[in-house]
């Protein structure tokens, strides 16, 4: 993700388990020969949350701009043992609202 000129990527932290929870680190310098990133302060942007369709966490996030002034933002998760993914498909209500731009 670039956002005002800087670099974005997102993580999935496996620790203590896999798809536990996503980090997001600022891509502070990327060349041919050279990598440097640092975590952000918010980091991690989304963790389990005991219940529900991420109730064991979550490992993907993949961002979009919706025009100018929208973010949408999909992600996976697991509601219980690793690997079933979603049971369902997502009403509009359910969707995180955990993206957003103030520009």
């Amino acid at each position: 993700l670039v956002l005002d000129n800087k670099a974005y990527r997102y993580v999935q932290d496996d620790h203590p388990t896999y798809g536990n929870q996503v980090r997001v680190f600022e891509i502070t310098r990327i060349s041919a020969s050279e990598y440097k990133e640092v975590e952000i302060p918010e980091s991690p942007v989304l963790k389990p949350s005991g219940s529900g369709w991420n109730a064991s966490g979550m490992h993907h996030v993949d961002v979009v701009r919706d025009g100018e002034q929208r973010w949408i933002a999909c992600v996976d998760g697991h509601p219980g043992a690793i690997g079933r993914g979603l049971d369902r498909a997502l009403r509009p209500a359910e969707v995180p609202r955990t993206v957003s731009s103030s520009h």
